[in-house]
C-alpha cells in the first residue's frame, strides 16, 4: 500500500502541543514542475488588436481539474525550457530565501542557531 507523504508525516492532533519550542514545525514546499524541451512563447492581443508574441523561459500555469476524489479544483504548475531551468532554480531559491527570512522576523527561535538563519 502506498503511503502518501503527508500522511506518513503528519502528527496525530492529539498528540500536538501548542509550545513550538517543544514540538517544532516541519514546512515543506512542494512546487510542480514541467521542464520543456522547446520553446515557450507567450501571446497577448495589444491594445491595437495586433497579436504579440514573445519567447519566454519560463511560465505559471493554472488549470481546473476536479473529480469526486480531487475537490480542489485550481492546480499551478510552473512550465520551464532547459535553457532557463538554471534562472528558475535561482528564482525559487530567492523566493524560498525570503520566506525564511519572514519567518524568522516573526519567529526567531523557529530555527537553530547553526542552520546560518
Amino acid at each position: 500500500m502506498k503511503t502518501i507523504y503527508y500522511e506518513s508525516n503528519k502528527l496525530d492532533g492529539n498528540q500536538t502541543t501548542s509550545n513550538i519550542l517543544e514540538e517544532p514545525t516541519e514546512w515543506n514546499f512542494f512546487q510542480p514542475l514541467v521542464i520543456l524541451d522547446g520553446t515557450l512563447v507567450t501571446a497577448e492581443l495589444t491594445d491595437s488588436g495586433e497579436i504579440h508574441i514573445e519567447e519566454v523561459d519560463s511560465a505559471p500555469f493554472r488549470f481546473e481539474y476536479k473529480t469526486k476524489n480531487y475537490t480542489r479544483g485550481n492546480y499551478r504548475v510552473d512550465l520551464v525550457t532547459i535553457s532557463g531551468l538554471k534562472k528558475y532554480i535561482k528564482t525559487i531559491m530567492h523566493r524560498q530565501n525570503n520566506i525564511n527570512i519572514g519567518i524568522k522576523n516573526y519567529a526567531p527561535y523557529a530555527f537553530k542557531k547553526e542552520s546560518g538563519m
